[in-house]
């Protein structure tokens, strides 16, 4: 939430970062946005930005950041946003990231989309999931494959 209304037309989400603590000093991990879509798409003082699936899987790939909010911190450059008057936004420092007010749990299971069985030379299963996916929590003996 912005103290007034910007310019939507002008977001860089590129210089937004979250990181895992207040200050970058004692942050564990940290994330730089690639890219999204803000709405609305013109003006205003709530802006929503709906992030790339790339900076998803990559969030959710970390595990030390984007889980609660004493774990979640934003920064941003005075080149993130103009106001309607073409004025910067007052940057918010690395070394004293704004907390998340509030956080939404990742509630969706990952889906197995498809799956390669390589019997040649080096044998190998890959398999290619919706999302990212923890892979140490990936129990090999649950595995089967059955023909059709």
């Amino acid at each position: 939430k912005f103290s007034e209304a910007v310019n939507v037309t002008s977001l860089d989400v590129t210089e937004i970062v979250l990181q895992s603590s207040a200050n970058a000093a004692d942050a564990i991990e940290n994330y730089t946005f690639t890219g999204g879509i803000p709405s609305p798409l013109i003006t205003g003082i709530n802006i929503t930005i709906k992030i790339t699936k790339y900076d998803l899987d990559n969030l959710k790939a970390l595990t030390m950041l984007g889980n609660l909010e004493n774990d979640t911190f934003l920064y941003l450059s005075e080149n993130t946003v103009l106001d309607m008057n073409r004025n910067k936004i007052i940057p918010i420092n690395s070394s004293n990231a704004q907390r998340a007010t509030s956080l939404s749990a990742d509630i969706i299971n990952p889906i197995l989309i498809q799956y390669c069985l390589d019997m040649d030379g080096n044998p190998f299963l890959k398999l290619t999931f919706s999302e990212t996916v923890n892979v140490s929590s990936l129990d090999p003996t649950l595995l089967s494959l059955r023909s059709s």
